[in-house]
Order: structure tokens, then C-alpha cells, then sequence
């Protein structure tokens, strides 16, 4: 009960006790992918993607060993456009990165209006294959900068995919259904995405903390702008503030009862990191993802 969850994840929503989301267990090869990291972005034409991978394996067995690595970029009609493959060799326990690079000429670019999306298969071989994992691969590129548009003589920083200006017309979504509770079941999900499309909304923000895997999955698939937020709201603990920086070790302060914000307490600060972290690592590879917030009403401060 009196967790760090208790107090920097004091989200205003309703309180539902149970399981929210799948329970699942998988087994992998000894040799196996431990993560990895997708950059599909465009260059300055805007026209050809520029495609960079990140593989980490992991060696789980006591022994040394070679591990055969392969990427394979398909497109909607199953036409291979880019692959390529390395062999590695990984102490006993241990990892190692495997990087490839590759320029690929006029590609269906991701936007919200056209979400297009290639499949990214990873596969590990050692004599034989070892595992296979799938992934969506959308090129954009994301850009805020300075526009030709002017108010009172200054020039407006945009927000652009693609070299286009767009305008953001979203909406705020919890994870909540009115028939299952904190549980949204991948149907339900669909009429939703389908609804804010019918309804010409190209953004959502998920308040206030990273959602289901599917959730990320429809989003690629129907082409929605993600503003991703940290769970991380502590509103609960008001929003004092310390006079002087509290790291300085001062005890000056507005609140003698709070103390200042968790957001400016040092004692706090791995929590919110933690959470940073996590939301990153999960999401960083999901087309859709556009925003990064790093949370919701949780005070002022370095934190």
C-alpha cells in the first residue's frame, strides 16, 4: 500500500482492484534477443528513409558461442526491400550489439493521414533458427522549427511530420471501458480508434501513463500521433516549492507542512527516472510515438 506508487502515481481516475491487463509467461532460446532499437527516420528530401538497427543479444548459456544475427525489412505487398546478417561471438553470460544501417529509396512514408508500415522480422540462427521476432517499421520524420508563418512580426516554431506542417487534434484517453473495467479488450480498442478517425482526431495523449501494447500496435495500424506520458502524477502532495534549490541543502521553504513538491525533493529523483526510463525502453520503437511527456501534475522542480 505504501509504495512509491502511492505517491507519484495518484492519477485521478477510478480505482479498480483485479488483474488490468494479460498475465503471460514466455520461454526463449539460450541464445536470444535480449532488446533492440529501430531509428526509421527520412533524410532531407523527405522521400528516402534512413533505417538503423540495434540488435542486443544475450548468451545465457555457460559457454562461449557464435550467434548468426539477420534483419529483414518486408513491405505491404511481401517484397523483401532490405536485409542483411552478421555473426557474433558472445562470452558465457554475456551480450553483445549488433548494428546495421541502410538507405532505402522512396519509401511509403508514416503519417496519421497514411500510416504505411513495413515488417521488420529479427531472426536468430545458430545452425538453426533460434527465434523469429516481429515488429512494424514506420518512416517519418519528426520535426519542431521555425516556419515561414509570422505573428506580430515573429516567425511560429511548428510542429512538422515530414516536412509538413500539422496541426494536432487530439484528445486525452484512459484506460478505462464501462463493460470491463480498467480492461480494454482489443475490440473495443478498434471502435475507439475508429471513432476518433470518423471524428478527424490525429492525436491522443494517454493520461496518465503508458498504455497496453496494442494500444501502441492500433496506433502504428491506424495512424494516430502518440503523446506518450511517464506514470508519474503527485498532485496528492500539492505543489510547494523550496525557496532555494534543495540540493544546495537549504531549508528555506514556502510549505512548512509539504516541504516542496516530490518534484523538487532529491530523495525522489531515481523514483521519477524509473518510471522515465521504463516508459522509454518499452515505447521507444513504435512509429506512433511522436511525444514524450514525463508526466502528469507532478509539481514544479528539477525532478
Amino acid at each position: 500500500r505504501w509504495s512509491t506508487g502511492s505517491y507519484l502515481e495518484c492519477q485521478d481516475f477510478f480505482r479498480i482492484s483485479g488483474f488490468e491487463r494479460d498475465v503471460f509467461l514466455w520461454s526463449q532460446a539460450k541464445n536470444a534477443i535480449h532488446d533492440f532499437r529501430v531509428v526509421s527516420t527520412l533524410d532531407d528530401s523527405y522521400k528516402n528513409g534512413i533505417f538503423k538497427l540495434s540488435v542486443d543479444l544475450k548468451n545465457n548459456s555457460d559457454l562461449a558461442t557464435s550467434v548468426g544475427m539477420k534483419y529483414e525489412l518486408i513491405d505491404k505487398k511481401g517484397k523483401t526491400i532490405s536485409t542483411s546478417s552478421d555473426v557474433v561471438d558472445i562470452t558465457p553470460k554475456g551480450k553483445k550489439t549488433v548494428n546495421f544501417e541502410a538507405i532505402l529509396e522512396h519509401v511509403a512514408t508514416w503519417t496519421s493521414e497514411n500510416p504505411n508500415l513495413y515488417k521488420l522480422l529479427l531472426t536468430v540462427e545458430k545452425g538453426d533458427t533460434r527465434e523469429v521476432v516481429p515488429f512494424n517499421v514506420g518512416f517519418r520524420k519528426i520535426e519542431i522549427k521555425e516556419s515561414d508563418y509570422t505573428v506580430k512580426g515573429k516567425k511560429l516554431r511548428l510542429f512538422y511530420v515530414n516536412g509538413q506542417p500539422i496541426k494536432l487534434k487530439g484528445v486525452n484517453i484512459h484506460e478505462v471501458s464501462h463493460l470491463t473495467g480498467h480492461y480494454v479488450t482489443p475490440e473495443e480498442m478498434r471502435r475507439n480508434f475508429e471513432l476518433m478517425k470518423q471524428n478527424n482526431i490525429n492525436t491522443v495523449r494517454l493520461s496518465h501513463y503508458p498504455q497496453d501494447r496494442r494500444f501502441y500496435e492500433m496506433c502504428d495500424e491506424y495512424g494516430l500521433y502518440v503523446y506518450d506520458e511517464a506514470n508519474i502524477e503527485s498532485h496528492g502532495m500539492y505543489y510547494s516549492r523550496y525557496l532555494d534549490d534543495m540540493r544546495k541543502g537549504s531549508d528555506g521553504h514556502l510549505d512548512g507542512r509539504k516541504k516542496g513538491t516530490l518534484g523538487h525533493n532529491p530523495d525522489w529523483i531515481e523514483n521519477h527516472l524509473y518510471r522515465i526510463r521504463n516508459m522509454f525502453e518499452r515505447n521507444k520503437n513504435y512509429p506512433c510515438v511522436t511525444i514524450w511527456s514525463l508526466g502528469n501534475e507532478a509539481g514544479n522542480g528539477y525532478n
